[in-house]
């Protein structure tokens, strides 16, 4: 279901990339085993670099993709720690089930990291995570996927965080990224709903439009106060 769903997201996002629509280069952040590197970001993508942080992991997605004729890289490396050759950018970042394993403060280093020595000017950055209700709100998890009460339960630390998407999207703004596209997908009333974000980063000719846009509201509030 999860690549059902994102199958038709990613070919429209391509379809965007001029003639032959398609990506020249990618960046599959958590791959994991390269389960969407292989099923998903190959069919549009020319190149695939791979970070993972569990090497066992990586090891099984080199094995499972073929490590010698795989059209790209592979980095056994935290996302906090990761960064590219010099020179090296990405027409696309995907980044699926991983931010919820990191804090708030990492989220945003990434996300502005991933704007400024990550994407190439015009490139797409794809988040797809599992969001809490805003009815619940965001909350950690803990190791059973259960709400996590603190040590006073014998847990000592939270698992994972599952953040609203509203709590997401107020880190893409912090981070000053720009929505591009956004899905939610549900599989059932028993499973958490899935949202995928695509994002990229302003123009500079946005940047200066939203900068001279706030100082006239600036301007027009001060005016209103002197009244």
């Amino acid at each position: 279901q999860d690549l059902a769903f994102n199958k038709p997201l990613l070919q429209l996002l391509a379809s965007t990339r001029g003639r032959d629509g398609r990506f020249q280069s990618a960046l599959d952040v958590g791959a994991g085993i390269g389960r969407v590197a292989k099923q998903l970001l190959r069919r549009h993508c020319d190149t695939i670099d791979l970070v993972e942080p569990v090497s066992k992991h990586l090891k099984t997605a080199k094995e499972q993709l073929g490590e010698e004729t795989w059209p790209g890289r592979f980095f056994c490396s935290p996302l906090q720690d990761f960064r590219p050759a010099v020179g090296v950018l990405y027409d696309l970042v995907w980044c699926q089930w991983t931010l919820m394993y990191i804090t708030d403060a990492d989220v945003i280093a990434f996300l502005r990291r991933s704007a400024c020595s990550l994407l190439k000017p015009g490139g797409t950055l794809v988040v797809k995570e599992n969001v809490a209700s805003h009815r619940t709100g965001s909350y950690f998890d803990d190791e059973d996927g259960e709400l996590w009460r603190g040590s006073r339960e014998g847990k000592s630390r939270p698992m994972s965080v599952l953040r609203t998407a509203t709590h997401y999207m107020k880190l893409f703004q912090e981070a000053g990224l720009k929505l591009v596209l956004r899905r939610r997908q549900v599989f059932s009333d028993d499973e958490m709903p899935m949202v995928l974000f695509a994002l990229s980063v302003p123009s500079r000719a946005e940047e200066i439009r939203v900068a001279a846009h706030a100082a006239r509201l600036r301007q027009t509030e001060k005016a209103t106060k002197n009244t």
